[in-house]
């Protein structure tokens, strides 16, 4: 009985390191394979692109379309002036309007437009009392344009109760108005 199973055991073991051997020549025929077509059946290949790459200095023709791009007139010569684009309307998007002790703070942001340019104005109004403004930066994000937080004292505010608050975007390109909220004010 032992000798079959030392026998049976061995038989494993070559089997194994033949599939090894029969896997370590396949490998080998097919790295071989590669290196030596490296580059060489490329040049040939008939089903392969010609190269379109046009490696010589830029004409002065190029360069002239470049700095057009770079001025920012672009290389259609029926542009259209910046000064005769409308403007792009966007919502701004209060995420909070609270007080906190004796400040009141707004923040928002305008959803998938990114720019440093332009400020948001925040306008609280009252049924019965004078409005109260302010105006806050911009700071560019990943996919938006946060507006700076606004912090003002609540003396700023003539008396407690229902205020509402709005907040306006306005940059050269692009402008727009948020929905109210209300904030309630102690």
């Amino acid at each position: 009985m032992k000798i079959k199973i030392r026998n049976r055991k061995k038989m494993i073991v070559i089997g194994i390191l033949c599939l090894v051997l029969i896997g370590m020549i396949v490998a080998a025929y097919f790295a071989f394979r590669q290196d030596a077509n490296d580059g060489a059946s490329e040049q040939n290949d008939p089903y392969l692109p010609e190269s379109t790459i046009d490696y010589s200095p830029a004409t002065e023709e190029d360069k002239a379309y470049n700095d057009r791009i770079k001025e920012g007139i672009g290389a259609n010569e029926n542009s259209i002036s910046e000064e005769n684009e409308a403007k792009k309307t966007l919502k701004p998007v209060i995420v909070d309007a609270n007080q906190y002790g004796n400040i009141v703070e707004v923040r928002a942001f305008v959803p998938s437009y990114v720019s440093s340019d332009g400020a948001c104005k925040i306008t609280f109004t009252h049924p019965t009392q004078s409005s109260v403004t302010a105006q806050v930066s911009v700071s560019p994000e990943a996919s938006t344009t946060q507006c700076k937080k606004l912090s003002l004292d609540r003396n700023k505010f003539q008396s407690a109760g229902e205020w509402t608050v709005t907040v306006t975007y306005s940059a050269k390109k692009a402008e727009g108005t948020s929905d109210p909220q209300r904030i309630t004010l102690r």
